[in-house]
């Protein structure tokens, strides 16, 4: 039985299901999903009333924008919508822990370093031909250092009539969020504003609860659910990265790239594998943030798209080693190029949006001037309705599969067979 080891370098995270099936319901990721501070400690959440206009919070604490809207000012009436939010670990994976520790960003390098977080949802809607954001309900989840209550509903008086219908429930990891709106209501959004309760996180490592290092990798996650009585739905998977005790990264301020391995990446039995016969060893996502401007546009299906991605032998864009994908023995000397000590294979990215950006298969000898990449894609959004605001993210997703190559099996040697491969993305403008 013959295995391979593989090393998979990316860059920072993120991962983003964007699923939505109709154009009532949307996702907008904001400056609090990338490369957060987390030694800011007027990371406070939404306030006594969650009060955008006011200074409360503005756009640089919220992680996102997920809303519903009537679009060109219809009313959605009085539907339900619910909202199901589930805690994932830090690279993606459903959170199976329980308590206080469930609510931590985690270094990826030793993911025993912990930085509590908390989320706060501000409710805010725009009524049929009046533009004006209010605030109906707010929603705290996770840990905070404020006293404020976990649910306020009307926290600007307005009459009953106006605001939405709130319940929410917990049942471990998972916060269902029930709004039901107003008949006067043409749109409604989450601001989802980040916690970073600094005072919790001093009290934790004081108890020993959890440890703190300095480090640029920390990161956290969750996905969203949207479903409405009306038939609007969305689902949203969202990774988060910060840095704490560390000058700020530099080229992570509005772009997420990140690379999830499955089991496969490190142990293959190439005895059950035949030429050309691929297996998934991991995935990818990247997105950028979303840019908003009232001029933007939806782009042509021909449209330049400036994200590329490839994979090389080399950890040098520029440079390919002139060197082509070979697992190697791992007791095999240095320039040993026995046929019996080498297993030839490719990598194929497989993008999820199979019609837009489709496929690419790479060999290890590419560079970024070869011009051979897969080419991400957008998603166009008419986000919070009021605003009249247009926004572009430029993202991708998909799957990272080791394909055979042509070997006689019956000259190999027996053992562990291993290489780096290094999968590239940039920006070409």
């Amino acid at each position: 039985m013959m295995r391979k080891v593989f090393l998979i370098l990316a860059a920072v995270l993120l991962l983003s299901d964007f699923m939505w099936a109709a154009a009532d319901v949307y996702y907008t990721s904001m400056d609090s999903t990338f490369n957060v501070d987390l030694e800011d400690s007027s990371r406070d959440g939404v306030g006594a009333n969650g009060n955008y206009s006011k200074g409360e919070y503005t756009d640089r604490d919220i992680i996102g924008i997920v809303g519903v809207t009537g679009r060109d000012n219809n009313v959605l009436g009085a539907n339900t919508y619910t909202f199901t939010f589930n805690l994932l670990d830090y690279d993606g994976r459903p959170y199976t822990g329980s308590g206080d520790l469930a609510w931590m960003y985690r270094s990826v390098s030793d993911p025993t370093y912990m930085i509590p977080f908390g989320i706060e949802f501000s409710i805010r809607f725009t009524e049929k031909d009046d533009g004006t954001n209010r605030t109906s309900n707010i929603v705290r989840l996770g840990l905070r250092d404020t006293s404020y209550p976990d649910q306020k509903d009307n926290p600007e008086g307005l009459e009953s009539s106006r605001i939405a219908k709130v319940s929410v429930s917990k049942t471990g990891n998972t916060t269902t969020v029930t709004v039901t709106t107003p008949a006067t209501w043409n749109a409604f959004w989450f601001d989802v504003v980040l916690v970073v309760p600094t005072n919790k996180r001093a009290e934790y490592v004081n108890n020993g609860t959890i440890q703190v290092a300095a480090k640029d990798d920390y990161q956290a996650a969750f996905d969203l659910n949207v479903v409405g009585t009306d038939g609007a739905s969305g689902s949203y998977s969202v990774f988060m990265t910060g840095y704490y005790g560390v000058p700020q990264p530099s080229g992570q301020g509005s772009v997420m790239f990140t690379v999830n391995q499955t089991a496969n990446a490190t142990n293959i039995d190439l005895d059950q594998l035949n030429e050309n016969e691929s297996v998934s060893i991991g995935k990818y996502f990247y997105t950028t943030k979303a840019y908003r401007n009232a001029s933007y546009t939806r782009p042509g299906q021909n449209q330049d798209r400036p994200f590329k991605m490839f994979v090389s032998s080399s950890p040098d864009p520029l440079s390919n080693n002139n060197s082509t994908f070979y697992l190697i023995h791992s007791m095999a000397q240095e320039g040993n190029t026995s046929d019996a000590l080498r297993i030839p294979f490719s990598i194929q990215l497989v993008s999820s949006d199979t019609a837009n950006v489709g496929s690419q298969t790479f060999y290890g000898n590419d560079n970024q001037n070869s011009g051979k990449y897969l080419n991400g894609y957008y998603i166009f959004e008419t986000t919070r309705q009021g605003e009249n605001l247009n926004s572009m993210t430029w993202t991708d997703e998909g799957s990272i599969n080791f394909v055979m190559g042509k070997v006689d099996k019956n000259n190999l040697v027996s053992g562990y067979y291993q290489a780096n491969i290094y999968i590239h993305l940039y920006l070409n403008i």
